[in-house]
């Protein structure tokens, strides 16, 4: 860092004090930059003769504005300050490092325009703006990037329609364009045969017809255009792409028929076409989630499809007798066929095998239990043991041989001795019981005339002392042995 230009050291520091540098979470080295003999600051990277070529803060926390002096950096190939808390503009400074190549910000707060002289980075090869609050028009500039392979511009506020000379981006592969306030999509991009995804979803102001420029895309792999008001026909090129794996469409306004090339694709891994206008079979409006079907057997892929096409005429004629019936059941197969496809996912098609194989377990554990042997009552024979059971299962049966005594069985299964019946003929206090039960029989009722004040009284304390002045006389009987014979009778 000691051969570091003065211009390029400038920028460090409006960077480390600009952007809260004691809200990083990571910052080995800045701490001591400037200081002769210290470490290199972590994500700077400087080339053999010691200029900054790549800065990758991702992710650090940062926050407040770009620093201006970020245009000291006339060697920088990459930045990278996505994922943090920046805001405020796109710097214009930014735009006269003619060496950038890749330049990513997504993630941020920034705001404003995009700048239109970032159309004169002309090696630059990835722009990733997304997820910030950028406003205005997608610059018209950005057609002049002839090495731009990637351009992400999604979730902003970005208004009006995409430019045209973006069809001059030839080495275009990712176009992401989403989550934004665009009205139309021209049809210049058929030119972008190096484009493999475009993302032109959650647009509630894309009121036109699906764009025919899809088809003409060769190298097309994923097209996202769920919930965004496309209407009209399903375009049947783009089902007919030959690398097309992905196609999301669902919350549009297709309308008419799912077109044959969707139907008879092999290279299709997930289609959805969920809350559309268009017709399925017997003229019902329905929405199917398509996925690929292997092509039929004995048959080329798009046989069962004109069977199923046949099917929906002879179903809307009214019915043709025996034949029509025959020729109705040779295509509900086929047909019952995608059906089950289109509504079970991967995801879906895991979850209930795993479902199916717990119901499985648990219903043969139930058989299990209920044929289990359940243990014999009573105790075990003498000589024997029965092996008794431990948490529903049947423990070994041990047989004593002859002349020989029984083993112990376990303390969970030997039986326990019921309890000797009691001898309350010569329990005293069994006695001494009945006598004062007898005692109170023999006192005589109170007056009905006595006045009670309560409850309390009226059970009488007085009761409950002559009953035991009266067992107090009799207690000379207790050093006496008790017998049935000296008991009071209670008749």
């Amino acid at each position: 860092m000691d051969k570091l230009p003065e211009p390029e050291m400038r920028f460090l520091r409006d960077l480390r004090s600009w952007t809260n540098f004691k809200g990083w979470k990571k910052s080995g080295g800045w701490e001591t930059l400037g200081v002769a003999g210290a470490r290199k600051p972590r994500g700077v990277m400087l080339s053999p003769e010691g200029h900054i070529v790549k800065l990758d803060l991702t992710a650090n926390g940062l926050q407040g504005e770009i620093p201006l002096s970020i245009g000291n950096c006339k060697w920088l190939q990459e930045l990278h300050l996505n994922t943090n808390k920046l805001s405020g503009p796109i710097p214009a400074q930014l735009c006269g490092l003619s060496k950038l190549s890749v330049l990513h910000l997504a993630n941020n707060k920034l705001t404003g325009e995009i700048p239109h002289r970032l159309g004169g980075l002309t090696q630059l090869t990835s722009l990733y703006l997304g997820t910030n609050q950028l406003e205005g028009e997608i610059p018209a500039t950005l057609g002049n990037l002839a090495e731009l392979q990637e351009l992400v511009l999604h979730s902003n506020r970005l208004e009006g329609a995409v430019p045209t000379s973006l069809g001059s981006c030839f080495a275009l592969q990712r176009l992401v364009l989403g989550s934004n306030r665009l009205t139309s999509v021209p049809p210049t991009l058929s030119a972008l045969q190096e484009l493999q995804e475009i993302n032109l979803s959650n647009m509630p102001t894309m009121r036109q017809e699906a764009p025919q420029c899809l088809g003409a895309m060769r190298a097309l792999q994923k097209v996202w255009l769920q919930q965004s008001p496309f209407h009209g026909a399903l375009p049947a090129a783009v089902g007919a792409l030959p690398q097309l794996t992905h196609f999301g469409g669902e919350w549009c306004e297709f309308e008419g028929a799912v077109p044959k090339s969707f139907k008879a694709s092999a290279t299709i891994q997930h289609a959805n076409l969920w809350r559309n206008r268009l017709l399925g079979r017997r003229g019902q409006r329905h929405a199917p989630r398509l996925a690929p079907l292997p092509p039929a057997s004995g048959g080329g892929g798009g046989d069962w499809a004109d069977q199923r096409d046949e099917d929906e005429q002879g179903s809307g004629g009214g019915g043709g007798g025996g034949a029509g019936g025959a020729k109705e059941s040779e295509a509900r197969a086929p047909t019952e066929a995608l059906r089950t496809r289109l509504h079970r996912s991967p995801g879906a098609k895991a979850k209930l095998r795993k479902a199916n194989a717990r119901r499985s377990a648990l219903r043969a554990l139930s058989k299990e239990r209920v044929a289990a042997p359940r243990p014999p009552p009573g105790p075990p024979p003498p000589g024997a043991f029965n092996g008794g059971f431990l948490n529903g299962r049947k423990l070994p049966v041990v047989r004593a041989p002859s002349g020989s005594a029984s083993p112990a069985a376990p303390d969970w299964h030997r039986p326990v001795a019921a309890p000797a019946p009691l001898d309350n003929d010569d329990n005293p206090a069994f006695h001494r019981l009945m006598r004062l039960g007898e005692s109170m029989r023999k006192l005589p009722p109170q007056p009905a005339t006595q006045p009670q004040s309560s409850p309390e009284k009226q059970r009488g304390p007085d009761r409950a002392q002559a009953a035991m002045a009266l067992l107090r006389r009799t207690s000379t009987l207790d050093e006496q042995p008790a017998g049935p014979s000296k008991l009071p009778s209670l008749r």
